[in-house]
């Protein structure tokens, strides 16, 4: 699949722009397009297949906006003796990408931006406008972001159906009797009588997206002594040619001879869905229940890892060793942990340093608990990404937008002297 686009300042024009390209699904963290100038947008898809019966799909494509928008702030009007004649501004200030801060001047004690003289930072300028006043304006142009939304989904599948959600997980006992290397296959299928395939992973034809245990598997599979259970985590690609947000019917088997034996079922059961965009943005929020038939005392660590796989740790965050970011039920967490009776809910947040992540980046989760005495998987369905909020920098309530800490100004006057301005 290659993708085309052109742009132009009016909706007929455009037909008689250039295409330019082509931009491949290898990019797949997104492409950067802001070079582009006009308010039209306009892409093309061309999918092309090497081999009879076989056609690409295209399900989707996402154009995230950056806008602006502006304020403006007005100094009092100072009342002079003189003209003005030259001047030159400096100023402390906090400038997001895509943002910008325009300061400009006005002698006739006017409000309207458009009556203000531009002026640039760090030179000497002349006054064009004739007047004995001086009022000082600012504007404050910040960018409107497309913000990212998190995908969310019930507790369960079609039918009530168990479902796995972005990954499918589970637990593999080897009952053989004896130590053996072991396959496995995940199909997914459009309907709940199992007979319409829409995807195979198949861990000895491909490895991609298997974990047992936290490493991935190899090509001879995995060695499971007798009686041993493991963990096997396998993550969907997207090359799998699903749709988001759609459920499909999942079946899951284990194959001990590659060449002779036959593959043994392992569930049936469960519906799998992909969600369309990461499951959390800025903030990892989830739900916990107490499982255990006692009291236990609770504290909760997410792994961000940088591959499906969940192979390659980029960061661990335990609340058992630092408890900033923390909130169960929107109280802190406590230093012993939170305190849980049987089957009790609660409601977990973790609030990251975002400035750690990198934007456009899916990270891939694995949230554990702690007991008191060990760490018990929780899950390992989600994924986490930040807005594109560049600067983050805060001013009040407000993130990613301009600011203007200070700035002074010296004027001459048509008198020869001199005034200084400061805030």
């Amino acid at each position: 699949v290659t993708m085309y686009m052109r742009v132009s300042s009016s909706r007929n024009d455009i037909l008689t722009e250039d295409w330019i390209g082509p931009y491949t699904n290898d990019q797949s963290s997104g492409l950067n397009i802001s070079h582009m100038v006009g308010q039209f947008l306009q892409f093309r898809a061309v999918l092309r297949s090497r081999e009879k019966g076989i056609t690409p799909t295209l399900h989707k494509v996402i154009v995230q906006v950056v806008a602006t928008e502006s304020v403006h702030f007005f100094t009092t009007n100072f009342a002079l003796d003189s003209n003005v004649t030259k001047g030159i501004l400096t100023s402390q200030k906090v400038v997001p990408v895509s943002a910008d801060v325009v300061f400009g001047l006005n002698t006739t004690n006017s409000v309207d931006w458009t009556e203000y003289q531009i002026v640039d930072e760090n030179r000497v300028f002349d006054v064009s406008q004739l007047g004995e006043n001086i009022r000082l304006g600012i504007k404050l142009i910040s960018p409107s972001r497309s913000i990212l939304t998190p995908s969310e989904f019930e507790e369960y599948g079609p039918y009530s159906s168990g479902l796995f959600i972005n990954t499918v997980d589970f637990d593999f006992t080897n009952t053989s009797g004896v130590s053996q290397n072991y396959h496995f296959k995940i199909t997914l299928y459009e309907d709940i009588g199992l007979g319409s395939p829409v995807f195979v992973g198949y861990s000895y034809e491909d490895v991609s997206g298997f974990n047992v245990d936290g490493s991935a598997i190899t090509s001879d599979g995995v060695l499971i002594d007798t009686n041993e259970t493991v963990h096997v985590l396998f993550t969907v690609p997207g090359t799998s040619n699903i749709r988001c947000d759609t459920y499909y019917y999942v079946q899951i088997e284990s194959i001990n001879n590659v060449d002779e034996g036959e593959f043994e079922l392992i569930l049936d059961d469960y519906s799998f869905v992909a969600g369309c965009s990461s499951s959390f943005i800025d903030v990892v929020d989830f739900n916990f229940v107490n499982n255990d038939f006692v009291v236990n005392n609770y504290h909760f660590r997410i792994k961000f890892y940088e591959d499906p796989e969940r192979t390659n740790e980029f960061l661990t965050a335990f609340s058992g060793n630092d408890r900033s970011g923390w909130t169960v039920n929107n109280n802190e967490i406590p230093e012993n942990g939170v305190a849980l009776d049987a089957n009790e809910k609660v409601n977990v947040i973790y609030r990251p340093n975002l400035e750690l992540f990198n934007i456009d980046t899916i990270y891939y989760l694995t949230i554990d608990t702690h007991n008191s005495a060990s760490f018990v998987f929780a899950s390992s369905s989600y994924t986490f990404q930040i807005n594109d909020l560049r600067s983050l920098e805060y001013c009040g309530e407000y993130m990613d937008v301009p600011i203007v800490k200070n700035f002074g100004t010296i004027f001459e006057l048509n008198d020869n002297s001199a005034i200084t301005l400061n805030n």
